[in-house]
């Protein structure tokens, strides 16, 4: 049944998608940000990637950045807790400590530990686009991203506007639980503003969820503030911006880590960044600074009513100074810079820890008459800890006939062991200090065609990994201990297509996607008993539909089936309704329509279907879609 229902949906949306008349549509410019080179647009992209609009983010059935990273085929958001409140970011296969999130290009990697990374303090509703790059991105942001990378860009406010919201959910219980069902709500507000120059513009953010949870323990109190500010100085026009935020999170950690002894446990996390940037035109160069801090705090209690019994405090810290320069050359573009960061840690487990790194790299883009594009380049890492790494990188792009374009790239990544596993200590579980980096080789080829409503990209990737990093032990006696035991290799395919449409109708279909992943690893060695070796999805597949059924009132669909080696099959689906009138938009989400039981992450079993409510004002708010 559930079968049927994504192939008639899948169908039915691509037979209408051509039936349409008076359809015309092209896609605009898609364009990856970087730090130091111009942009690109989707055809001429030497990369896996895809980007997520702000417009697309609204009309989701989404009320966090987890939800909607949860429907992009190639990414594994494993999740212990509603509304992302803990969750593991893996990219095509990796673990979660092997691929990177960055806020406008700032990296978000916390030195404690992968699972912390996706605490991320800034709201869905500040997100101007979500760029999502698939396979080694070492090269341009560095260690950890050796999978991939997430850049979350935010919105700069270009006009004045409000935008007020409050929803309201309800969760039904899993099967054997008691519990009627379980409740949430959620407040959000956003103000932005300029001068009457617009020389400054500002915004701010607050919200605040609360959430009975899906189980027993496992409610959720979570809470964010957000300030974003761009001014234009100078007759250089120079511009600066500053972006400041603060996340905290207080929940039940039911099956979180220690399944099935820790039922009662309590987590609380919190994590605070500012960063401040600058760009300015300096002749022929175009300079952009970075200077950059995060703060993050896990308090981790094993029984809540008895914290003396087991109890971990960990306070990391991480800050930045970065100087990217780009100019053009007769060839095409140059770049390069200095990255510097320094991180460090403060805990009653791991112990008190300093490590430093410092980064060089340079770049060249050529560009050739018939569109090629040939990138060339290396980043140099020195760590007070691991020495000096180089991540070299080569990536082009050429079309082939038509629209049709050949894209591909070969590149070094690398992921350094995380202060937990290299100190951390329990009964369970004992550290490695003895730990190297890991070190990954990936290469990629694939086609993009794009021409009128429609989009295509597939592409086939091989990463291998050395000095893997994997808790192991011998017989279930001991005690796990991370270890670089072997060779992990990870293949795939990576493929969506897209048909993106306008119409004059008041009825119409206006967008339809479908993607897939395929993932194949292989271990050099086997092993008896191992966390996170080959822990990977084998299948994914995702189908999204966006209809609008009159002049003001659209319906989404989404499905996804996911296929995960070891642990079996399940498929979700998803519906967003929403009307607007005026500055008002009333929408009611669906989320696991069907009630499916399944597991994204060790033990704990995912909400079942969640019905909810949002009322959105907005005044003047350019974002909305009329």
């Amino acid at each position: 049944m559930k079968n049927t229902i994504t192939l008639l949906l899948v169908c039915s949306c691509f037979f209408h998608s051509f039936a349409q008349k008076d359809t015309s549509g092209v896609y605009s410019e898609v364009l990856i940000e970087e730090k130091r080179l111009t942009q690109l647009p989707f055809q001429q992209s030497t990369r896996n990637a895809q980007i997520i609009t702000h417009e697309e983010i609204l009309n989701m059935p989404a009320q966090s950045i987890a939800e909607v990273l949860s429907w992009v085929s190639g990414i594994d958001l494993r999740q212990r807790s509603s509304q992302g409140g803990q969750a593991d970011l893996s990219i095509v296969g990796s673990t979660f400590e092997q691929s990177l999130v960055l806020i406008d290009g700032v990296p978000m990697r916390d030195a404690q530990t992968g699972h912390l990374m996706m605490n991320l303090p800034i709201d869905l509703e500040q997100v101007e686009r979500i760029e999502i790059i698939k396979g080694t991105a070492a090269r341009i942001y560095g260690a950890n991203a050796m999978a991939g990378a997430i850049n979350i860009v935010t919105r700069a406010p270009a006009s004045d506007y409000t935008v007020a919201q409050l929803w309201m959910g309800s969760t039904a219980p899993l099967e054997g639980d008691s519990v009627k069902s379980y409740l949430q709500s959620g407040l959000r507000y956003v103000s932005a503003w300029r001068n009457k120059s617009a020389t400054q513009r500002h915004q701010v953010e607050g919200t605040y969820f609360a959430s009975d949870g899906h189980r027993y323990n496992s409610a959720l109190n979570q809470y964010r503030i957000g300030y974003r500010g761009r001014m234009i100085v100078g007759k250089r026009k120079s511009q600066i911006d500053i972006t400041t935020g603060y996340l905290g999170n207080e929940m039940g950690a039911n099956g979180f880590y220690a399944y099935p002894f820790d039922t009662d446990a309590y987590e609380k996390t919190e994590s605070m960044y500012a960063a401040v940037q600058g760009r300015v035109a300096l002749g022929k160069w175009n300079i952009h600074p970075i200077a950059y801090m995060r703060y993050s705090e896990d308090d981790y209690i094993f029984v809540r009513e008895n914290p003396s019994l087991y109890r971990n405090n960990h306070y990391s810290t991480a800050t930045g100074l970065e100087l990217h320069a780009s100019k053009m050359n007769r060839y095409g573009e140059f770049g390069g810079g200095y990255e510097a960061r320094a991180e460090e840690i403060n805990s009653n487990n791991l112990g008190n820890h300093t490590r430093y790194f410092h980064s060089f790299y340079g770049e060249q883009r050529m560009m050739f008459e018939n569109s090629s594009v040939v990138v060339v380049g290396a980043m140099v890492q020195y760590s007070s800890v691991y020495g000096t790494n180089v991540y070299p990188g080569l990536e082009f792009n050429t079309p082939l006939v038509r629209s049709l374009r050949l894209y591909g790239n070969v590149g070094l990544g690398s992921r350094n062991p995380s202060f937990t596993d290299l100190y951390y200590s329990d009964r369970l579980n004992v550290g490695n200090r003895s730990l190297k980096p890991e070190q990954a080789f990936n290469s990629e080829i694939g086609l993009k065609w794009n021409e009128g409503i429609l989009r295509i990209e597939s592409g086939g990737f091989v990463r291998r990994t050395s000095n893997f990093i994997d808790f192991t032990r011998e017989s279930a006696e001991e005690a796990w201990m991370p270890e670089n035991f072997q060779l992990v290799s990870m293949a795939g395919i990576d493929s969506r297509a897209v048909v993106q449409l306008k119409s004059d109708a008041p009825a119409a279909l206006e967008q339809v996607g479908v993607s897939h992943t395929f993932l194949s690893g292989r271990l050099d060695e086997s092993v008896e008993f191992s966390k996170y070796a080959l822990n990977n999805l084998r299948h994914q597949f995702v189908a999204r539909a966006q209809v609008r059924l009159s002049s003001n009132f659209r319906l989404q669909l989404i499905s996804r089936y996911i296929e995960r080696l070891n642990s079996g099959s399940y498929w979700v689906y998803d519906v967003r309704a929403s009307a607007t009138a005026n500055r008002m938009n009333v929408a009611i989400d669906v989320n696991n329509l069907l009630n499916q039981a399944y597991i994204e992450s060790g033990f704990v079993p995912m909400p079942g279907r969640l019905l909810r409510l949002s009322l959105t004002w907005r005044l003047n708010d350019e974002s909305i879609k009329k």
